[in-house]
């Protein structure tokens, strides 16, 4: 069962607990002091917070919960371990006098807070998905181990908003690419910051077979071990394969686009009329991100089948793209331009793209064409 979100307590401010809020703000004025900043940095006076704290009004209570966050954020991160349990306790006792907007502008103050009051945080957190998305998405003082509790507790609203953060773990993602939806599973894929384990790439992989879009992002990320590697090929590489072999280089999908208007054909008719060269084709081609044709042009002048190309384009090394755009009589210009496509779509990798040229340019041609006529034969058995 889902938890509810944060319901507001009978526990209030009254003018008899006013004592700790009014020491906390003076404890934040001397804070002011010792760190040479105006005093009137502070945007309400002792008085003004009295006076606020004495009045029930909804819209009042909604101003002293911001004057108390106001108190709370200009000592952050100097304030005494009793001093953060007071900010805890009266932050608590406001929230439960105000109702979702007054809560969410809080949230949205203290999602980048280091040291935030910590019951405060978590209440922020389980609240719904308005309050507590900022909290969920960006807050460093959510551990590992409370995200992954939010993460097998929340709703799929709060799962995706954990899904986007910066940094996440192998423990959580573990969690969201099981009981995450398909926008949750999407979203995490997609994230860079996100760290995956062997099972959680296994369970991405399996939902990815029927969802095209996780496939996308899945197959665009770097660190895909190689076993993910070979079963997504047949996925992405099955349509495109299909299309090189009927002559197609258009690609209906977004994974594949083409050039608009210039069909292969024509565009290695006007290199073998000397109205443009191979390396401006392929530069053009890789540029438009038009990768079915590149790869059909790869095959082409390397006069492999398709799939030992496509294998090339997907793989996490770049040693065998290297080696077909080298037997195909590209120059270093028209590789570049192979190596910025394939990079935008496996998101980086790990050798840097001068090295990768270096390694072009000082493989000799005579070993990329025994490499290739030696997979030429292979297919042949």
């Amino acid at each position: 069962m889902l938890p509810q979100p944060f319901r507001p307590r009978p526990q209030v401010l009254t003018p008899a607990n006013l004592v700790p809020l009014l020491q906390l703000a003076e404890s934040t004025a001397r804070l002011l002091n010792l760190a040479g900043q105006d005093r009137s940095a502070m945007t309400i006076t002792l008085h003004s917070l009295e006076s606020l704290a004495r009045e029930r009004g909804t819209d009042k209570r909604a101003a002293l919960l911001q004057s108390v966050a106001d108190c709370f954020l200009l000592g952050e991160g100097q304030h005494a371990a009793v001093e953060l349990s007071l900010f805890d306790e009266i932050m608590r006792m406001v929230m439960a006098e105000v109702g979702p907007g007054p809560r969410a502008e809080l949230a949205a103050r203290l999602a980048l807070a280091r040291h935030p009051p910590p019951v405060v945080l978590l209440r922020l957190a389980n609240d719904e998905i308005l309050v507590a998305e900022p909290i969920l998405a960006n807050s460093p003082a959510l551990a590992e181990d409370e995200l992954e509790r939010l993460a097998r507790e929340l709703s799929q609203e709060h799962l995706a908003a954990i899904a986007g953060r910066a940094r996440l773990g192998e423990r959580v993602t573990d969690v969201l690419v099981v009981r995450g939806d398909d926008r949750v599973a999407i979203r995490v894929a997609g994230n860079d910051g996100a760290r995956f384990s062997p099972t959680g790439f296994v369970k991405l992989a399996d939902r990815a077979e029927v969802n095209t879009i996780l496939r996308d992002r899945l197959a665009a990320r770097a660190d895909l071990p190689e076993t993910i590697v070979e079963r997504l090929i047949p996925m992405i590489g099955g349509p495109m394969i299909a299309r090189i072999a009927e002559g197609l280089d258009a690609a209906p999908d977004s994974l594949l686009p083409a050039v608009p208007g210039r069909p292969l054909d024509m565009l290695l008719d006007q290199v073998a009329r000397g109205t443009a060269s191979l390396d401006e084709i392929v530069t053009e081609l890789a540029d438009s991100d038009a990768a079915v044709a590149v790869t059909e042009l790869i095959a082409r002048r390397t006069r492999l089948t398709p799939e030992p190309v496509v294998r090339a384009m997907f793989a996490p090394s770049e040693e065998p793209v290297t080696v077909m755009c080298r037997a195909a009589g590209f120059n270093l210009g028209a590789f570049s331009a192979v190596l910025r496509m394939r990079r935008r779509r496996r998101r980086g990798v790990a050798r840097d793209p001068a090295q990768a040229l270096a390694a072009f340019r000082e493989l000799p041609v005579a070993t990329a064409e025994r490499v290739v006529r030696f997979l030429r034969a292979r297919d042949l058995h």
